[in-house]
């Protein structure tokens, strides 16, 4: 939790946590939230769209709201029922088979049927940031359909017990590795 005056930078931390989430984590989903549309446009997104470079990201849909980060290849993820989500390894080997002019079965969009065995347990995966509102308790309703890794509240204060209970149940991601958590900033009451 960041407490602060209004205009000491608590958005900042919280974007950027966003962003670290997103880039460490390829393949993840991760939201910040603001009570309004239009005081998310105002703090957060103003935020992002002024200092946030664009190399760190492949697109910014502003009418969705939604970041995507640029393409990354990584293992494929494959439940275990006794270990959980574990990295598919079906195979020892280092390095496509089928490599052409430098580019292998991902680049060249080879389906997964006609991959080599090195590929298959590989995809090509983009991380989102999504910028989201939350007026009223039923607008939680909105967001209950996906796991978030990273889970931020501007101006926490504004917001119910509901919606954060609420929240806390899809602040989880199937990413081996990933430690989802979730944060806040306020203004002092």
């Amino acid at each position: 939790l960041a407490v602060g005056s209004f205009g000491s930078g608590k958005s900042i931390p919280l974007l950027w946590e966003g962003i670290f989430h997103a880039l460490e984590y390829p393949g993840s989903e991760s939201i910040i939230f603001r009570k309004t549309v239009p005081d998310l446009t105002r703090s957060v997104i103003s935020n992002f769209e002024q200092k946030i470079t664009r190399e760190l990201y492949a697109d910014y849909n502003q009418q969705k709201r939604i970041v995507t980060f640029h393409p990354v290849k990584r293992r494929r993820i494959m439940i275990d029922e006794a270990r959980g989500s574990v990295w598919q390894i079906t195979n020892n080997l280092k390095h496509c088979q089928m490599m052409a002019a430098g580019r292998d079965c991902l680049d060249r969009n080879i389906p997964l049927a006609g991959q080599c065995a090195f590929c298959r347990d590989h995809e090509i995966v983009q991380s989102k940031l999504y910028f989201g509102a939350c007026e009223k308790d039923k607008d939680v309703g909105k967001y209950l359909s996906t796991g978030y890794v990273y889970i931020g509240f501007e101006e926490l204060g504004e917001f119910g017990f509901f919606i954060w209970n609420a929240l806390r149940s899809r602040n989880r991601c199937d990413i081996p590795g990933s430690r989802p958590c979730m944060a806040g900033a306020t203004n002092p009451f």
